[in-house]
């Protein structure tokens, strides 16, 4: 999955920029759990969900996280043309761990 995760995550950031001119780096940490979460329900299914949960997971753990920061600092987010997510310390429920964004 760790292949398939760098070829969507390469396609969303080139989206992110020609759409929305804001490069997202996302850390290797973040690309490394996006991989094994994806393997996990994966399997989870039988190998139904294949590549599709790759990209419901950048949907969901990444484009959702930037929207929910862009609407909490609008004009932050206006402002940056960076946006750089990290996966922090603290654990959401269900072992989801948090994301953590800088823009600049």
């Amino acid at each position: 999955m760790r292949g398939i995760t760098e070829i969507l995550l390469h396609r969303m950031q080139a989206r992110w920029t020609k759409s929305r001119s804001k490069f997202v780096s996302v850390s290797r940490p973040l690309q490394d759990w996006i991989a094994q979460e994806g393997l996990r329900l994966n399997e989870l299914s039988n190998g139904e969900e294949g590549g599709r949960i790759i990209q419901k997971l950048i949907s969901e753990r990444i484009e959702y996280e930037i929207l929910k920061s862009a609407t909490a600092c609008p004009q932050q987010y206006e402002d940056c043309t960076e946006l750089g997510l990290v996966m922090g310390e603290q654990l959401e429920e269900k072992g989801i761990p948090k994301i953590q964004i800088e823009m600049s």
